[in-house]
């Protein structure tokens, strides 16, 4: 049976869901066939060290608005069969750089998932070197439709980690993309990751902060030993080395909600988890820290943000 998490200590991403559509719509997760500058050649070859490097998809074409819709279809068919099956869906776009494309090729994609009317929002993960005014507008003139979510891989501001992850991307260009993102009035995701080498808490947070004073409305914090299922590809050793071990993964984790402030959502902590009970467990055991501390989100934001 599905568990629930109380979410009163943080602002959790499925109670704004919630109440916005009267239940927690289903995920579709589209994969566009988009590549990544830091695939390609443009930047690099081989991608980052977390990215899926499934020799069947190095060399990707963007998919026929056709194929996408396509598999809209297959997967909501797939839900309705599943008992007390959403109406609504958003539609992610997750893999790979997804702004990545000319303009034309990122409407017609964006359009194909928009044009079934069970879709609700619209959330696209891209890298923040991939992001142009161009795409912003694109993105905000969808608003009047649905709600949409640009997710910019931040990870940290640690840009020796970054080297090491193989990134090559400036900490810098977060801030550009997400100011251009918000002056459209784009809702912004943060995707941050804890425990990689050379980062330690006080990083962590840094981090944290520095989404939120670019001006992030939503923060995806994953740690890598969390979800270590998260890439077909093994991480670097020395990366699982320096993650901490779980009870500090969840420490972090609630350290990180003290300084977040309030108006801020929080998205899954474990969303690449090996099944959907383990991410539960995880927020579960997020959320008796916090009341453990007596804490709530924002509790120390003027103190360590302000």
């Amino acid at each position: 049976m599905t568990q629930t998490v109380p979410t009163r200590c943080y602002t959790h991403l499925t109670t704004g869901l919630h109440e916005r559509f009267g239940e927690d719509p289903g995920n579709l997760l589209i994969d566009a066939g988009f590549t990544c500058p830091n695939r390609d050649g443009k930047k690099a070859r081989g991608g980052c060290t977390f990215c899926d490097l499934d020799p069947a998809r190095t060399q990707r074409q963007a998919e026929p608005e056709n194929a996408i819709r396509e598999q809209v279809r297959r997967q909501i068919e797939a839900s309705d069969l599943q008992p007390n099956a959403p109406r609504n869906f958003i539609a992610s776009f997750q893999p790979f750089s997804n702004t990545y494309a000319p303009l034309e090729i990122l409407r017609q994609s964006y359009e194909a998932v928009l044009d079934e009317p069970r879709i609700a929002a619209l959330m696209v993960s891209t890298r923040s070197d991939c992001v142009t005014r161009s795409v912003c507008n694109l993105l905000a003139s969808y608003r009047s439709r649905v709600p949409v979510w640009l997710e910019l891989g931040l990870h940290t501001t640690n840009q020796a980690t970054l080297d090491r992850m193989n990134r090559h991307e400036r900490v810098e260009d977060f801030a550009e993309a997400c100011g251009d993102a918000r002056e459209v009035g784009l809702n912004v995701t943060a995707h941050i990751l804890f425990g990689l080498p050379e980062d330690d808490r006080e990083t962590n947070l840094r981090t944290v902060a520095y989404a939120v004073v670019c001006g992030a409305t939503d923060l995806k914090i994953h740690n890598r030993l969390l979800d270590r299922s998260a890439s077909d590809a093994p991480l670097p050793r020395e990366i699982e080395m320096a993650s901490p071990d779980y009870k500090q993964c969840i420490s972090r984790i609630c350290d990180a909600l003290e300084i977040i402030p309030a108006e801020i959502t929080i998205h899954p902590f474990s969303e690449h988890s090996s099944s959907n009970d383990d991410a539960v467990m995880v927020e579960h055991h997020v959320v008796a820290e916090m009341q453990r501390r007596g804490s709530v989100q924002g509790c120390k934001a003027m103190i360590e943000c302000g």
